[in-house]
């Protein structure tokens, strides 16, 4: 990761100058300090960013170069539909850009009601929301204003409380959870500095191919946060174990937060980590985080290969004018 794509800041010093916060939260803060190094790559300068030599291109997926693969897209690294619009990749080149595509399909899936009502502007503006294509109930917002449609048969259900100015949502989504952790890994292997490569060469296998890594993927924590996008701008980070860590923890740790979501989980690394080692995970805290005084965090198994038709966790939300 170069020095003019990213900001590298002291995480745990600046975390450090924040008075009054839970003491769950400062134990968290204390065991990152002791075992990890962070680095962080904010997205809030308002300006394309490459990573890597568009001259000496070479892609860290496929391990081909010029003539052989091309480099002519922009390659974001980090999903489009996070509403990346800045963060660009030379470590990918066009063919698995194409190959990639499914693992940012079932994400999109996977987070597509979300992204709807936090109104997150992916490659055509603010997706709008369908639970499937054979439907034609959808949801649409802009701006303002949400629109609802519900068609009888549907697999599509609301429920407005007006004295609480709430709407419950419930829909459905359908996706493979391997290939979301998948997603998120590549993301994490994408931003990662070069010489760490050599600690993921399993890892890169498997996502690039349908090789079987481990019996069970670790957990990832995700949360959804309230109000108008708390995160203005995309962060994304990685921590490192140190060289002289007091505790048994994943060698790399990955974090995204962009709009109202966060997302952690460990970067798998059979080269570092040992597979039956009991590990301990510790929760990354967000500036949010710390001005609530609580982490909040879902656990999900993204372990299973098996494609999932589901009905999508209750989405809830506030509003203040109904117009029925």
């Amino acid at each position: 990761m170069h020095e003019s794509t990213s900001r590298i800041i002291n995480f745990v010093k600046t975390l450090s100058q924040i008075l009054a916060m839970d003491e769950i939260i400062n134990t968290h803060i204390e065991k990152l300090d002791e075992n990890y190094s962070p680095l962080f790559m904010h997205l809030n300068e308002g300006k394309k960013l490459y990573l890597g030599d568009k001259n000496a291109a070479t892609c860290r997926f496929c391990k081909r170069s010029e003539p052989e693969v091309h480099f002519k897209q922009d390659t974001h690294a980090l999903p489009e539909f996070t509403g990346n619009k800045y963060l660009f990749s030379y470590y990918e080149c066009d063919d698995c850009n194409q190959k990639f595509s499914v693992l940012e399909s079932n994400m999109a899936e996977y987070m597509k009601l979300y992204h709807t009502m936090a109104q997150v502007k992916g490659k055509k503006g603010v997706p709008s929301f369908k639970p499937n294509m054979q439907q034609n109930s959808r949801i649409d917002v802009r701006e303002d204003k949400v629109n609802i449609q519900i068609h009888e048969g549907d697999d599509f259900s609301f429920i407005i409380n007006k004295a609480s100015k709430v709407i419950h949502l419930n829909g459905t989504r359908t996706y493979v959870p391997s290939l979301v952790f998948k997603c998120l890994t590549k993301m994490a292997l994408t931003i990662m500095p070069e010489k760490e490569l050599v600690n993921f060469v399993e890892t890169m296998e498997w996502v690039y191919s349908d090789k079987k890594i481990l019996k069970k993927l670790p957990p990832v924590l995700f949360h959804v946060y309230a109000g108008i996008k708390p995160f203005d701008f995309i962060t994304c980070a990685l921590f490192k174990r140190k060289a002289a860590h007091k505790e048994s923890v994943p060698y790399m740790m990955f974090m995204l937060a962009y709009s109202n979501f966060v997302f952690q989980l460990p970067v798998i690394s059979k080269e570092m980590d040992m597979e039956s080692t009991d590990m301990n995970f510790y929760y990354i805290p967000t500036p949010i985080d710390l001005e609530q005084g609580k982490i909040i965090r879902e656990i999900l198994d993204l372990s299973s290969e098996e494609c999932f038709f589901c009905n999508l966790h209750q989405y809830r939300f506030r509003v203040y004018n109904f117009l029925l």
